[in-house]
């Protein structure tokens, strides 16, 4: 059974192996009912607890997508790893950092890995559909038994349905990389269109603020911009949502 608490996202920050008695925190992920549990030491873990049907197969209930820790002084900056999942290659990692708004929306922001047919890793796409996490937290339905979830028949054949992760890429079709800036140039340019609203901007600012990159480290003033970022509501930032 599913039991759900009344919780948010608030409570869990910090939490620490006492608030594991409270239950899961559940929210919806694009399409999929999530648990959000604490972890020992200021820790948090989502994990699925009913997929939705396509990923029969791929994720199952307990299947966890992203994992980490709360980090700094309020707002608290997320900081952590979740998965890109695959029929090919399996469940990939990549590290995500986040933070939650004034309606307790947990948004996740990374660059999804790009891979080819061999699972080798090319690169990392922070523009990806699976790049932007988001979690919403739902009311506590009635505590009623889980349906039964139908799991893939064993087979030594090809998988019935075709993988639903981002397609492997041809290495000959990765641009080269840009020049590099210096961070002072990288930081004023960045900047300078996270204040214009750009939420891709505002994101790498985020990053810069947390890894202190042209600027002191600051996990406070990370954790703004990226929920600068979250609260972007049209655009780049609805193609952002991750499909996983």
């Amino acid at each position: 059974m599913i039991r759900p608490a009344i919780l948010s996202v608030g409570a869990l920050i910090g939490a620490g192996t006492a608030a594991t008695a409270q239950g899961p925190m559940m929210a919806t992920h694009n399409g999929s009912l999530m648990e959000i549990l604490p972890a020992p030491g200021g820790g948090l873990v989502v994990q699925y607890a009913r997929p939705r049907p396509d990923l029969n197969g791929l994720v199952m209930p307990g299947t966890v997508l992203v994992r980490g820790r709360w980090q700094g002084r309020p707002p608290q900056l997320f900081v952590g790893e979740a998965f890109v999942f695959s029929r090919l290659c399996g469940a990939i990692p990549f590290p995500v950092r986040g933070t939650v708004d004034q309606s307790q929306v947990l948004t996740l922001f990374g660059g999804a890995p790009q891979f080819d047919t061999s699972c080798r890793i090319l690169g990392y796409d922070p523009n990806s559909q699976h790049g932007t996490l988001r979690f919403d937290p739902i009311k506590p339905p009635p505590t009623v038994a889980a349906p039964p979830i139908a799991q893939a028949p064993a087979t030594s054949g090809p998988p019935a349905t075709p993988p639903i992760a981002q397609a492997p890429i041809n290495p000959a079709t990765v641009s080269p990389p840009a020049p590099p800036k210096t961070p002072a140039e990288l930081l004023r340019d960045t900047r300078r269109k996270a204040d214009k609203g750009d939420p891709i901007a505002q994101v790498e600012l985020g990053n810069m603020y947390a890894d202190g990159v042209g600027i002191p480290k600051n996990d406070a003033e990370a954790a703004i911009w990226f929920r600068r970022a979250a609260e972007q509501r049209t655009g780049r930032g609805n193609r952002w949502l991750a499909s996983s």
